[in-house]
């Protein structure tokens, strides 16, 4: 087995897994009066079953008609292994904005957590009920899941067998409903704790989410200025 194509799974996987009305909607399950952990499990469960069973339909039609659906992205390759001298410009003036963007006008913008939730209760009221919320969101979702075209492109390029092609979408699948298992685990050894674990993790969120996103955008920038000037 390839570690390349491993380690591009995962990162894909772990890209696909921030989604935030999964984790905002276990949050909800948790937060009712009975079935919490029932609830939220179900949910899970639905997402998990249904994109898994999209990923399988998906990639049999990869795997049956995938030479139909081939596309030349040669011109690409091209581009970026000998690109003209148009491109290290554009690159380099791109970098140079992001530069200043960063520096001078990427503000810190901080609201303060409201005491009072406003947020509507959910009709989670039977096990299935809550099943099929899972399957509904999964779906409307479809068509944002653009990370998952790609996990499972991946697959089918590898070119493995059948079985051992599910094996890894089913591993795809499950980093993807990571996220809220950990909210549950979270909750079920540290249900009396929960809230001011969850506030904690808004509160390291609100304080570290500017200086990352700071930090990311002057190192592309300094990236971007950098490979520009390879020209000369």
């Amino acid at each position: 087995m390839n570690l390349a194509f491993l380690i591009s799974l995962i990162s894909i996987a772990v890209i696909d897994a921030i989604n935030p009305s999964a984790i905002f909607m276990t949050f909800v399950l948790l937060g009712q009066k009975q079935s919490q952990i029932a609830k939220s499990l179900v949910y899970v469960f639905g997402i998990f079953v249904t994109y898994f069973c999209i990923g399988i339909i998906l990639l049999l039609v990869y795997r049956f008609f995938g030479n139909s659906f081939r596309i030349d992205f040669s011109w690409i390759q091209n581009l970026f292994n000998k690109p003209p001298d148009w491109f290290y410009v554009m690159e380099f003036i791109v970098g140079f904005l992001i530069l200043i963007y960063a520096i001078f006008f990427y503000k810190k913008s901080y609201s303060k957590p409201k005491e009072t939730d406003n947020t509507k209760p959910v009709n989670t009221n039977t096990l299935l009920s809550v099943l099929l919320l899972g399957v509904t969101i999964t779906f409307a979702e479809l068509p944002t899941a653009l990370p998952y075209f790609g996990g499972i492109s991946t697959i089918y390029i590898a070119n493995f067998s059948l079985f051992v092609s599910l094996g890894f979408l089913a591993l795809y699948n499950l980093i993807f409903v990571l996220p809220p298992i950990v909210i549950i685990l979270i909750y079920y050894f540290n249900r009396l704790n929960f809230d001011q674990i969850t506030k904690k993790i808004r509160v390291v969120l609100n304080k570290y989410n500017y200086l990352l996103f700071k930090i990311g955008f002057i190192l592309l920038a300094i990236f971007l200025i950098y490979n520009s000037l390879s020209i000369f």
